[in-house]
């Protein structure tokens, strides 16, 4: 496991400083939260879909460093994202977590 210095780096305090406000949207199609048991961390979010892509997104974060960047690079990226889009980016997520894969590139770097 990385040391706390190599962890929590400058790019990871950054992504968390520039989280987006909470944000609920009147009308999403839908909804989850997370809740990490590690860390403690509360993740809600919304969305609200047009022509098969991301129209609008709202989360409310209660959470640590990792997981406000984790929230500011979504919030950053995910509108106008595809379902498909999306669950290709869950399974390289996945993948670099549990088997060391390649992180995403791009947009989602």
């Amino acid at each position: 496991m990385a040391d706390l210095s190599t962890l929590y780096n400058a790019r990871i305090l950054e992504l968390a400083s520039e989280i987006a406000p909470a944000k609920k949207l009147a009308h999403a199609q839908g909804r989850a939260t997370a809740h990490s048991k590690l860390c403690g961390s509360t993740v809600s979010v919304e969305l609200e879909l047009a022509d098969g892509k991301v129209a609008d997104y709202g989360q409310t974060v209660k959470a640590c460093l990792l997981g406000q960047a984790s929230a500011s690079v979504m919030a950053r990226n995910i509108v106008g994202s595809s379902a498909t889009e999306l669950r290709d980016l869950a399974a390289r997520m996945r993948q670099m977590r549990k088997q060391g894969g390649t992180p995403p590139d791009g947009r989602w770097a």
